[in-house]
């Protein structure tokens, strides 16, 4: 595999906290519009549940969001990174952050009994995973010496 090139910017993509947003947002405007597609109504545990993976999902990022500023870094994809985070929820996923998307996507889903949300999913997790091999590929280029190991040693997802 030849390397990528060098880049001093990482590549331009829509912020993936926005599509997630905007994912939930669409979500509830079709349950809205049309008719609702309901997960399990009046089911104790979908109500008990949805909440603590919302709370997960939370905690997620905020430790992911904590770690990477600890580390004096920018967590935003206007700026480019100038180490290798592998500490923290990165030691076990190198894309925590995207995780805590989803499960908060998950969890809202089964709070409000939307399972648009859950239609709509494997769409956030398709390009979430697209952002997350360019970045990737960002960080092979800049970062390699550094970057490699950790590539190797940590899961993408979990």
């Amino acid at each position: 595999m030849s390397k990528p090139p060098k880049r001093s910017k990482p590549s331009r993509v829509f912020p993936p906290a926005i599509a997630c947003l905007l994912a939930i947002l669409l979500a509830v405007a079709i349950n809205l519009l049309l008719k609702p597609v309901a997960i399990a109504p009046q089911n104790i545990i979908r109500i008990a549940v949805g909440p603590v993976v919302v709370l997960m999902g939370a905690v997620l990022w905020l430790w992911a969001w904590r770690t990477f500023r600890g580390k004096g870094e920018v967590f935003s994809h206007k700026y480019t990174t100038e180490t290798v985070i592998t500490s923290g929820p990165y030691a076990f996923s190198r894309h925590p952050a995207y995780l805590a998307y989803m499960l908060l996507m998950a969890g809202i889903g089964l709070t409000t009994d939307n399972a648009w949300i859950f239609f709509l999913l494997p769409l956030f997790f398709l390009y979430a995973d697209s952002v997350a091999r360019r970045e990737e590929y960002y960080l092979m280029a800049k970062l390699e010496r550094a970057y490699r190991p950790y590539r190797s040693e940590v899961r993408r997802w979990i």
